[in-house]
């Protein structure tokens, strides 16, 4: 029942989340290519408050700065965190933010599982759910219909 528990707990509070963002515009006040991101404020250095808008009156900016405020980032990062991030997106559906979502979800469930069993099985686990998905459902679990 302990090991249990935390996994009842997340697929509880996950339900809510969803829930919770039915009545939201959701994918759909997704910015399309061109349009201005809105301003918001996110906790910089020092847990000094940075906004978006005074970081692109300095000139462009890339959202993974944003990330690197919150945590480390080494430059040998980006291959690994993009792998993970092909994998849920295959695994949920192409062009589908919900199914990817689902993809992501079930991505580190299954690593979360294979590291329980054993800590060298986590991250494989999860290449062979991606695996199985791609051979059993190769257009993903959720896929965008038109």
């Amino acid at each position: 029942m302990r090991r249990i528990t935390p996994l009842l707990i997340t697929a509880l509070l996950l339900i809510g989340l969803g829930v919770a963002g039915l009545g939201s515009a959701g994918p759909a006040a997704a910015l399309e290519v061109g349009q201005k991101a809105p301003d918001f404020t996110l906790p910089g250095p020092g847990n000094k408050p940075v906004k978006l808008s005074d970081l692109t009156a300095k000139g462009p900016v890339v959202a993974g700065v944003l990330q690197a405020m919150r945590t480390t980032v080494a430059p040998a990062d980006g291959p690994g965190l993009l792998l993970y991030a092909f994998e849920a997106v295959v695994i949920g559906g192409l062009g589908s933010f919900w199914g990817t979502f689902a993809g992501g979800i079930l991505l580190g469930v299954t690593q979360a599982i294979g590291f329980r069993l054993d800590p060298g099985w986590g991250i494989w686990l999860g290449h062979v759910v991606f695996l199985a998905v791609l051979l059993v459902r190769p257009q993903g679990l959720f896929p965008r219909t038109r």
